[in-house]
C-alpha cells in the first residue's frame, strides 16, 4: 500500500514528467544531430531513392570520379516502369538513346535504382520529403529514435503498472546505448523499432480486456502489418503474437473468441501488407518472392551448392554448408555475433540486469516473459545462419531488442524492490555477471575459418583477382563500400575477436562514433527544401564492374 500523502504523489509524477521530458528532448536532438546523410551507403539509398522517386525527383548517381553513373534516364513516373534498364531488350529504347548521343550507344540505367528494389521504407520516408526536402528524412530519424523513449515506457506501464521510472530507465538504456548511437543512417531496422514496441504494447493492453473489441483488434492489426510490411523479417514474431494472444491473457474470452481475434489480426495485417505484395508481383512476377531472388537483378549473383536449398545465390552457414565458417572481416560467424555485440552495446552489468530481469518477469508475470522470448528467438534462428554479411546487415539483429527494454525495465523494478537486502541483491547480479563473462568468453575462443566463397561473391576484394584490392579494415571504414573491395588481415580479425571478448561491465562502442554539431547544422540549413541530391554508385563498386 502506498502510504504517501497525496501531494507527495503529486510532486513525485512532477518531478518524472519533467525528467521525461528533458530526456525526450534531448535524445530526439541528438538523433536529428548525428543523423550521417540520406544516402551514405546503399541500404539507405534503397530508402532515399524510391522517396524521391515518388516525389517525382530523380536521384543523381554519379561515380567516385564525379561523372554521371547512369546516362539518359528518363522517368516516366510510375513504378517498375523505372527500374526498366533498356538492355533488357526495349529495341525502341536502345535506338533513342542511340540517336541522342551522335551513333554512340550509352547503356541507361535504372531510374531508382536497381531491381532489387524494397517499396515501404520508401513510401514511409516520402512524405517527409515532400514537406521538408532532404531534412525531411532527418526529421523522421529523428522522430523514430525520440519515440522509443515515451513507447518504451507506456510498454513498461502496461506490463507493470506504477513503475514509469523503471521504464524510463529502459527506454534510455535503448536508446543511447552505443550501438543504437552507431545506426546513424536510413535503416528500416530502426524505423521499425517504435511499431515493434507499439504492437507489443496493443497486444497486452488486450489483457485488460474479457472481451476485445474491434477498437483492440484493428490498432494491433494494423501496427503488426506495418511492421511486416516494413520488414518481411516479421513473420519470425507470427510464435509470440500467436502465443499471447491464444494463451497469455489472463483475464481474456475463452478460446474460441481468441482465436477469432488472432484471425482477425491475421487478415488485417494481410491487408496492410498488400500494398507491398502488389508491389512484388508487379515489379517481379511473385507477390511472395524477396527482391534479392529476382532473376533479372542487376549484379553478380552467383550461386552455391547448400544442402536442402540446392543452388542458392546466398552464402548460408552449416547445417546448410558443409563446414562451420564466417564471414571475412568477421572474428565470428552471425550464430556468436548478435550474442556478443548485444553484450558489448549493454555491458556485463546490464546484460545481467537484464536476465535477471527475464527472470523476475517469470515469476511475476510469466506470459510476458514467455512472450520476450518467443519474439526474439526465432529471429537468431532466422540470422544466425546466414553469412555474406556487412555491418549494415548486423542492424537485423535490432529485430530481436525489441523485449530488451522491457527486460531492463524489469531488472530495475528486482533491483530497486525492498524484498531483498542490498547485499543479496549484489551477490545475484554478480553471479550473473560472472555467467554472462564465462559465456561470452566461451563463444569467444572458438576459432572458424573465413568462408572462402565470399570471395567468388566479390571478385574485388580477391587480392589474387585483384591487384588492388585493399588489405584489412579500419574500424571507420567497415560500415563503407571498401568493404567489399577489401581482405581481411589477421591483425584485423585479432581485432574484432579482441573487441569482443572484452566484456567489460559497461556499455562499449562496437563501431567508432563521429559527431560533429556545427557541421550537421551547417547540413540541416542546406537540406531544408533542397530537391536535388547527388548520390555515389555504390553497386558497381560492390559487384566489381566498376574499379
Amino acid at each position: 500500500m502506498d502510504h504517501r500523502s497525496s501531494e507527495d504523489v503529486v510532486r513525485a509524477d512532477r518531478r518524472f514528467t519533467w525528467v521525461f521530458s528533458v530526456v525526450l528532448v534531448v535524445t530526439s536532438l541528438a538523433a536529428l544531430f548525428r543523423y550521417d546523410g540520406p544516402a551514405e551507403g546503399y541500404w539507405d539509398t534503397y530508402i532515399t531513392a524510391p522517396a524521391m522517386h515518388m516525389n517525382k525527383q530523380l536521384v543523381d548517381f554519379r561515380t567516385k570520379n564525379g561523372e554521371s553513373a547512369y546516362l539518359d534516364v528518363e522517368l516516366r513516373g510510375v513504378l517498375p516502369d523505372d527500374l526498366i534498364d533498356i538492355r533488357d531488350g526495349d529495341a525502341a529504347a536502345k535506338a533513342k538513346t542511340t540517336k541522342d548521343n551522335q551513333g554512340a550507344h550509352v547503356p541507361r540505367g535504372f531510374g531508382v535504382i536497381t531491381k532489387d528494389q524494397r517499396l515501404i521504407p520508401g513510401v514511409v520516408a516520402s512524405a517527409e520529403y515532400a514537406f521538408f526536402g532532404q531534412l525531411g528524412f532527418r526529421i523522421l530519424f529523428a522522430i523514430t529514435v525520440g519515440l522509443l523513449i515515451p513507447l518504451c515506457v507506456l510498454l513498461y506501464r502496461e506490463v507493470v503498472p506504477g513503475h514509469d521510472w523503471a521504464g524510463l530507465f529502459g527506454g534510455v538504456v535503448l536508446a543511447w546505448n552505443p550501438y543504437m548511437l552507431s545506426v546513424d543512417r536510413m535503416n528500416a531496422n530502426l524505423f521499425v523499432f517504435p511499431l515493434m514496441l507499439g504492437t507489443l504494447l496493443l497486444m497486452f493492453r488486450l489483457d485488460r480486456r474479457s472481451n476485445a473489441t474491434w477498437r483492440d483488434i484493428v490498432p494491433l492489426g494494423i501496427a503488426f502489418g506495418t511492421v511486416a510490411a516494413l520488414r518481411n523479417e516479421a513473420i519470425c514474431f507470427v510464435p509470440a503474437v500467436s502465443y499471447y494472444m491464444l494463451y497469455g491473457r489472463r483475464n481474456g474470452p475463452n478460446f474460441s473468441r481468441r482465436f477469432v481475434e488472432l484471425v482477425a489480426v491475421g487478415a488485417l495485417t494481410v491487408f496492410v501488407m498488400l500494398p507491398d505484395f502488389a508491389w512484388k508481383q508487379w515489379a517481379f512476377g511473385n507477390a511472395l518472392m524477396h527482391p534479392s531472388q529476382f532473376n533479372h537483378f542487376h549484379g553478380w549473383r552467383p550461386t552455391f551448392p547448400h544442402r536442402v536449398l540446392g543452388d542458392f545465390n546466398g552464402l548460408f552457414n552449416w547445417p546448410f554448408h558443409t563446414d562451420f565458417i564466417r564471414t571475412p572481416h568477421f572474428g565470428y560467424p552471425t550464430y556468436f555475433l548478435f550474442f556478443m555485440v548485444t553484450a558489448r552495446a549493454l555491458g556485463t552489468g546490464l546484460s545481467a540486469l537484464s536476465l535477471i530481469g527475464l527472470v523476475w518477469l517469470g515469476k511475476h508475470k510469466r506470459t510476458i516473459a514467455v512472450t520476450s522470448v518467443l519474439w526474439s528467438t526465432p529471429v537468431y534462428l532466422l540470422f544466425g545462419p546466414q553469412e555474406n554479411w556487412e555491418e549494415v546487415k548486423m542492424t537485423f539483429m535490432l529485430l530481436a531488442w525489441a523485449p530488451i527494454p522491457l527486460l531492463l525495465s524489469a531488472g530495475f523494478t528486482w533491483a530497486t524492490s525492498t524484498k531483498w537486502t542490498l547485499p543479496r541483491k549484489v551477490l545475484v547480479w554478480a553471479a550473473v555477471v560472472l555467467t554472462v563473462v564465462v559465456f561470452i568468453r566461451a563463444l569467444g575462443a572458438i576459432d572458424v575459418p573465413q568462408d572462402a566463397r565470399w570471395y567468388h561473391r566479390f571478385p574485388k576484394a580477391d587480392k589474387t583477382l585483384n591487384s588492388e584490392a585493399r588489405a584489412g579494415l579500419d574500424e571507420s571504414e567497415r560500415n563503407d563500400w571498401t568493404y567489399f573491395q577489401s581482405y581481411e588481415t589477421p591483425e584485423e580479425i585479432t581485432r574484432e575477436r579482441n573487441k569482443l571478448t572484452a566484456t567489460l561491465p559497461w556499455p562499449a562502442q562496437y563501431l567508432p562514433l563521429s559527431w560533429d554539431a556545427v557541421r550537421e547544422w551547417s547540413e540541416m540549413q542546406e537540406e531544408y527544401g533542397k530537391r536535388e541530391l547527388v548520390v555515389l554508385e555504390i553497386w558497381g563498386y560492390i559487384y566489381g564492374s566498376r574499379k
